[in-house]
């Protein structure tokens, strides 16, 4: 199924128009941008310079005094997380192309702010998700604790590994959240951020392999984007658009799901 994915993205990417890697580019220009804003407004850049003075001059700089002469006020901090926003904003923009790139529907450089058309629906979504990763953090940890006490070091972190998989299966069950989210906006009742989350996790039931199998076969591609920055204008695009491809394989037509949830329950 790997290989058959990957050929389907590629497939899509010789054939959208706008191609992808213009639309990366303008992405990642965006994003950068963006970042050093935030790094200005928050003070860090001006730390991050005058330690790198310091070390260039052999001189001593005193951190914790640094520190605190270059926090921000609360209007810095509410503008940089402003601009943290529109970053995650621009993120899921990319999505929206991406995933119809693999739909084979049109495309535009305008896809990029199509999510700000949902804007408090993707925030309250990343919301839940990074809530319900964090509490099952706090599960492997508490459990972690546990087990060192109980067991001893050694005998403790051998038995740790087998308790990383529910926790490892949690991360990939909500994975295709976003992509329920961002193409139910587009329909006449879109879908709330729990019921994506819920969708998600029964999307991903049997699934959860392949999508581990597919994220391994792009390591390579991963460390070769680390070791040289600029081929990310191709990786992106190549690994963005296979897991669009991934998603559509599950979720074909998009049809309304026949889901149902209950006001207030959560998708644990």
């Amino acid at each position: 199924m790997t290989k058959e994915i990957k050929k389907e993205a590629r497939t899509a990417i010789r054939s959208v128009s706008p191609h992808p890697v213009p639309v990366t580019i303008v992405l990642i220009v965006l994003i950068l941008l963006l970042s050093f804003l935030s790094l200005r407004v928050d003070g860090t850049w001006d730390v991050l310079m005058t330690l790198s003075d310091a070390l260039e001059q052999g001189t001593a700089v005193e951190l914790e005094s640094l520190l605190t002469s270059s926090s921000g006020s609360g209007v810095s901090s509410l503008l940089s997380l402003a601009l943290s926003v529109m970053i995650l904003m621009l993120d899921t923009g990319y999505t929206i192309y991406c995933l119809h790139a693999a739909s084979g529907e049109e495309t535009a450089l305008g896809n990029l702010f199509d999510s700000f058309g949902c804007f408090f629906r993707i925030i309250w979504f990343d919301i839940l998700h990074a809530a319900i990763l964090y509490l099952w953090s706090c599960i492997y940890t508490l459990a972690a604790s546990v087990l060192l006490m109980l067991t001893g070091w050694v005998i403790g972190y051998l038995l740790l590994l087998p308790l990383l998989v529910p926790a490892v299966c949690a991360v990939y069950a909500y994975r295709q959240g976003i992509y329920l989210l961002v193409e139910s906006a587009r329909t006449d009742t879109p879908k709330p951020a729990v019921l994506c989350l819920r969708e998600s996790r029964t999307l991903m039931q049997g699934h959860k392999g392949e999508l581990f199998r597919l994220d391994l076969s792009f390591l390579g591609w991963y460390l070769l984007m680390l070791l040289v920055p600029p081929t990310a204008i191709w990786v992106m695009p190549y690994t963005s658009v296979s897991y669009a491809c991934f998603f559509r394989r599950l979720h074909p037509a998009a049809p309304q799901s026949e889901i149902e949830l209950d006001d207030g329950d959560l998708p644990f």
